[in-house]
């Protein structure tokens, strides 16, 4: 065998098995890629809850927006709601104790 093609096989061989020995690597050991911040989810306390709850200045339905005021407005029973369920297409105001607060229909 001649010493060119000598040469050849060898560098044959060492490009297949560095080619080889990554792609074992990559499927076998997991990289992490720096660009990803996915944590796990956590459960949040009552209290984080609540906090969240009121502080909430918006709340979406299929019915429409509802934003948080300051105080109540005279609407009929018929448009007010007591709890996120009970929502429907006459709802103009939501007061919901979970959330501390009164919210009406906005017209965005």
């Amino acid at each position: 065998m001649s010493k060119v093609k000598r040469v050849s096989l060898i560098i044959s061989f060492v490009v297949a098995s560095i080619i080889f020995a990554g792609l074992a690597t990559k499927s076998i050991i997991p990289v992490k890629d720096s660009s990803s911040s996915v944590s796990s989810p956590r459960k949040i306390s009552e209290g984080e809850m609540k906090k969240l709850k009121q502080e909430t200045d918006l709340i979406t339905t299929k019915f429409g927006k509802f934003r948080r005021v300051s105080s109540e407005q005279s609407f009929k029973t018929s448009e007010t709601a007591y709890d996120l369920d009970s929502v429907n297409e006459q709802t103009k105001v939501l007061i919901l104790d979970d959330y501390d607060g009164v919210f009406i229909t906005s017209k965005n």
